[in-house]
């Protein structure tokens, strides 16, 4: 399935694939290994695509995302995204999720964006 993302969305392909448990009634789904607290996770994944970024708020120009296909970062994993996760995995496979920039904590950049100034 091909796939164009819109705004400052973010494909990713997580490391480890997502795993269902269930936890108090509630089935969840997460990266398998993430570490982090009881409601927010941190994983690693490697980014797939990138959307063309939000429009300014008076809509005269797109603010980009510092982020290239192939950098590798630690991302944000809520566990309020419980539902959009499991559709997600159902359209794109357990590996991949979108995700914001604001759910990005840090990049290691790949090979071919390394040495890039930023935008």
């Amino acid at each position: 399935m091909s796939i164009r993302l819109l705004g400052d969305r973010i494909l990713v392909k997580l490391e480890r694939p997502m795993t269902e448990r269930v936890v108090e009634g509630h089935t969840i789904y997460y990266p398998e290994g993430s570490h982090g607290s009881s409601t927010e996770l941190h994983s690693w994944a490697k980014v797939e695509q990138v959307g063309p970024g939000a429009w300014s708020k008076k809509g005269a120009r797109r603010i980009p995302i510092d982020l290239s296909v192939g950098d590798r970062i630690m991302m944000t994993w809520y566990l309020s995204q419980v539902e959009t996760n499991k559709a997600l995995a159902q359209v794109l496979g357990n590996d991949k999720v979108i995700i914001r920039p604001e759910d990005v904590l840090c990049v290691e950049p790949s090979e071919a964006s390394a040495g890039q100034p930023a935008s």
